[in-house]
């Protein structure tokens, strides 16, 4: 086998004969005349008889005691079976020799040494040993350093010997042929110990000895009683090897540790019990399909369900928690995620490449922190949860970039006050079945020119959007060829009068550029629009808002480049400029504002738009439902009108233009010196008049007990007299 090896620091390379291994070296010393070996290159030995060099002689004649390895440098020997360490190294990784001893578990070396028998070390070492087994001690058999993989043991049986109190983090890493391992009750263990990375120990036994009690067994499973927190036990190991379907994780233990699921074979569930800590790849690579975090968890590290092929399921019941860089990774098969409580905060690539995954708990709440958090995730409709959102409500790069089955993201339940959620660059890219975009209240869209759009090689078909700003103008849907398919028609609902009582940004659509079409794509959008007026904006203390650029581009931003606009109706003079810049403008409806005495009424036609459920708030008070072809009076009169609000559903969609006074006093064609759709609309004549005349019943006490029009009643009214006033009429009415 051939191996390269490639390092930042001085490499210098002494070549033992012609076609063997290369040994690199780095750390020269030239007042100790010694040096360090940094990895290796070239043909493994056939024999599979390996022996570390003691020394190098350098094409000056100078020759360096080679004293140390370097950590990973001596990896992926896979062909070596014995491996000899001279007299003069005195430090492998971090282990070395040192007047104030050692603890690190971090040795690093020989992994992937997969057919590595023993060990041998020469006589004179003053710091490392081997047992009666090949593997690889400090010179009092303390420390366990490594295992190796082949190590011939009688019947799969191997014991640590007594005075052993520490295992290096990797020690049985690789290792296949303990089956029974029996542990000094005294040893503690520094990251697992690469216990389950033992693939086929079944079976743990612990030694009792006299210099301390710190490993316990329950139900087969490792426990340390003091863990990494003094006197909080911690659950070390489940044997990869057990026959065991199921496990609770004992009452009392405090930290679940790293791998303490690992590369098991037949455990299907697991529950954590009453943890309040959880290490990091716990179901690595392993047969575990079910995990339930408890309510106790208060940590969990990065990695914890990282490369589980066959974990289908997690049930979250701990509050606050955080799902951290790369919570579930690449965990295939994984189906379903559910939670008691909104989750606090989900990190990178936390769910990345989990091609099955379909239900999610969507929620506003959690803060959204990394990037391709759901990339080539299997879900269908991303629809969020409402809540108000504290802070700016971020969603990061790439969140759903490359999801083929992706179809809806639904945000319309987000209440983000007056603060923008954030949506990064590449965040719906190359989902080729979405279709539909709604947005909260307030939307920024933070790629910039040299980043990916948002929506990039998208099929958008419906897009909702609210208030939103868009910086330096970046497209931010681009379209590409799809097939055959060259020419798009996104319907864009901008919905933005809801937010005009939180922000004085409320009326920012920065269309401009917008939409973009690639490769011979052409995006022609029809945006329906139900600003009163797109020029209202206040475009020169805008802080967030590329409308206060220096060139004072802001004022005809949401002018796009390719598009036809639907109005309100009334409102078609406002859009005059998108006229003259070429672009179509109809109505959604026609209206008309209109005076008789001291009575106001409104009349409405059809217009270019699929149009429902209109209805006219006065005052922010009386709401007058109406229909579009009718004449519908208002419940107050005329000189008594402060404001008039209409709300109404395009294509499904909940729209409101707010018609300012000025359009119900100004002078137009249809008479009465009031507002109207001022276009070559005279259908005036065919207008079927509705004329209902408003009441209002009032208690003797002068309270409100009930209004409505045409009518009265009085079935949800209490027994007594009250006094109903209707049009200019007052009547006395007796309930009983």
């Amino acid at each position: 086998m051939l191996r390269k090896f490639f390092t930042l620091s001085a490499i210098v390379v002494m070549a033992l004969q012609a076609n063997a291994i290369i040994w690199h070296c780095d750390n020269f010393n030239s007042d100790k005349m010694t040096c360090r070996i940094n990895g290796w290159s070239g043909s493994q030995p056939s024999s599979g008889k390996l022996k570390l060099p003691s020394s190098y002689t350098n094409a000056n004649g100078k020759t360096y005691t080679v004293n140390a390895v370097r950590k990973d440098a001596l990896n992926d020997l896979t062909d070596v079976t014995e491996i000899t360490i001279p007299k003069t190294i005195v430090g492998i990784g971090d282990a070395k020799l040192s007047e104030a001893g050692w603890n690190s578990t971090e040795f690093n070396n020989f992994i992937g040494c997969t057919s590595l028998v023993k060990f041998i070390v020469e006589d004179g070492n003053p710091f490392f040993t081997t047992d009666e087994y090949g593997a690889l001690y400090y010179k009092n058999l303390n420390i366990l350093y490594k295992v190796p993989a082949k190590m011939a043991v009688e019947n799969g049986k191997y014991r640590i010997p007594d005075q052993c109190w520490s295992l290096t983090k990797d020690a049985f890493t690789n290792n296949s042929t303990v089956k029974e391992l029996t542990l000094p009750s005294s040893l503690s263990i520094g990251y697992n110990g690469g216990l389950n990375k033992a693939k086929n120990i079944a079976t743990y036994k612990i030694a009792t000895v006299k210099s301390g009690n710190n490993l316990y067994l329950v139900d087969g499973c490792l426990i340390d009683k003091k863990g990494s927190y003094e006197g909080k036990p911690a659950f070390i190991s489940f044997p990869c090897a057990s026959k065991a379907t199921s496990c609770l994780v004992p009452s009392g233990v405090y930290e679940v540790g790293p791998f303490a699921f690992a590369n098991t074979k037949n455990l299907i569930a697991v529950d954590l019990g009453s943890a309040v800590e959880l290490g990091t790849r716990l179901t690595h690579r392993s047969s575990v399909e079910h995990v339930t975090i408890p309510k106790t968890v208060k940590y969990a590290e990065k990695e914890l369900f990282t490369n589980s092929p066959n974990l289908k399921e997690i049930t979250i019941e701990a509050k606050d928690f955080i799902c951290r860089d790369d919570f579930a990774h690449n965990c295939p098969l994984l189906s379903g995620v559910t939670s008691k409580y909104t989750i606090k905060e989900i990190n990178q690539k936390a769910f990345m490449n989990c091609p099955s995954l379909l239900d999610f708990p969507f929620d506003a709440g959690t803060s959204w922190e990394g990037d391709s958090i759901l990339y080539k995730s299997g879900i269908k409709k991303a629809v969020f949860k409402g809540t108000v959102c504290e802070d700016i409500f971020s969603n990061g790069n790439y969140m759903f970039t490359n999801s083929p089955d992706l179809e809806k993201i639904d945000m319309s339940a987000i209440k983000t006050g007056n603060e923008y959620m954030t949506v990064g660059m590449g965040y719906g890219k190359n989902c080729h079945n979405l279709r539909t975009f709604i947005a909260p209240d307030f939307l920024w869209f933070v790629a910039t020119q040299d980043m990916d759009p948002a929506f990039n090689a998208t099929n958008l078909s419906e897009i909702y959007l609210g208030t939103f700003c868009n910086k330096t103008y970046t497209p931010q849907f681009r379209y590409k060829p799809i097939g055959d398919q060259t020419e798009f028609t996104p319907s864009v609902y901008l919905a933005l009068t809801r937010n005009k009582d939180k922000s004085k940004k409320y009326a920012s659509m920065p269309l401009r550029n917008l939409f973009e079409g690639k490769n011979g794509a052409k995006v022609t959008p029809n945006f329906y629009c139900d600003l009163f007026d797109p020029t209202i904006y206040d475009y020169g203390n805008d802080q967030y808002d590329p409308a206060s650029d220096a060139n004072g581009n802001g004022e005809n931003e949401y002018i796009a480049s390719r598009g036809i606009y639907y109005v309100p109706g009334g409102c078609a003079e406002n859009y005059a400029k998108v006229k003259e810049s070429g672009r179509q403008v109809k109505q959604m409806f026609k209206l008309s504002i209109n005076k008789e005495g001291s009575r106001m009424f409104v009349k409405t036609w059809t217009g270019e738009s699929e149009v429902t459920n209109l209805v006219m708030v006065v005052n922010d008070s009386y709401e007058v439902s109406m229909g579009l072809k009718g004449e519908y009076d208002m419940p107050v009169p005329y000189k008594d009108v402060k404001s008039l609000l209409l709300k109404y559903k395009v294509n499904g969609m909940q729209m409101q233009t707010l018609y300012p006074k000025e359009f119900w006093t100004s002078s137009n064609s249809l008479g009465n010196g009031l507002g109207s759709s001022n276009d070559e609309f005279t259908g005036v004549e065919e207008i079927e008049e509705i004329k209902t005349v408003p009441y209002v019943i009032y208690s003797l006490a002068g309270s409100i007990a009930s209004k409505g029009f045409g009518e009265p009643s009085v079935d949800n009214l209490s027994p007594g007299v009250y006094i109903l006033v209707k049009g200019e009429k007052r009547e006395k009415i007796v309930v009983k």
